[in-house]
């Protein structure tokens, strides 16, 4: 049964209920954003399989990246569910994947783990609720994104138009905490926040 959730922009995303996870070391995925990642373990290389090119899975964030074969109890437990867009074949048999994050999630309950872990997927909605605060601190993320492009050199000035046009501010903090130098740990503290007033203050 798929569960009908609203993804980073706007629109309805069908969920299965069961999912293959991919566990990865020292990166977090948000909704809506793009990422590219390495893709070497044998049941991460599974996972990636089992979803395919266009489907589904779990992105989650090991609490050690020391662990080779994690388990749930070695993921953080806010995870985010993700679009393969595209997967290429790397050297040394492994892939990049290119995925798109969908919306955040807490995957529960294994299902099963050979030759991938499969779980059991509880989205995570948003909650924005409109208020004067929340405007101001939303034009504040904006004008400081646009500081800091016009700060780097290796950034466009058309992306200040780009941040200054996202329709929502959640996508707007979820971009910008994916491209903050912050330890895994603080990325993952702004996943697990489902308020976007919350998160625009933090962000």
């Amino acid at each position: 049964e798929d569960i009908i959730v609203t993804g980073a922009g706007g629109e309805r995303v069908p969920i299965p209920e069961r999912l293959p996870l991919l566990p990865v070391r020292d990166a977090v995925v948000f909704p809506g954003v793009t990422r590219p990642l390495a893709i070497g373990r044998a049941k991460s290389l599974a996972a990636l399989a089992r979803a395919g090119q266009g489907g589904l899975l779990v992105i989650a964030s090991q609490r050690e990246a020391e662990t080779e074969d994690p388990g749930l109890a070695d993921l953080h437990p806010i995870a985010c569910v993700v679009r393969v867009a595209r997967i290429v074949d790397s050297r040394g048999g492994g892939k990049q994947a290119i995925v798109v994050g969908v919306a955040r999630a807490h995957p529960t309950e294994a299902g099963e783990s050979d030759p991938c872990l499969v779980v059991r997927v509880t989205p995570l909605s948003e909650i924005d609720v409109p208020s004067p605060e929340r405007d101001v601190a939303w034009k504040q993320v904006i004008a400081k994104a646009q500081q800091i492009i016009d700060l780097r050199e290796d950034l466009p000035d058309e992306w200040k138009t780009f941040v200054a046009g996202l329709p929502s501010p959640g996508l707007l903090t979820d971009l910008v905490a994916s491209t903050l130098p912050r330890a895994p740990e603080e990325q993952i503290a702004l996943l697990a926040e489902v308020d976007v007033g919350q998160r625009l203050a933090r962000v």
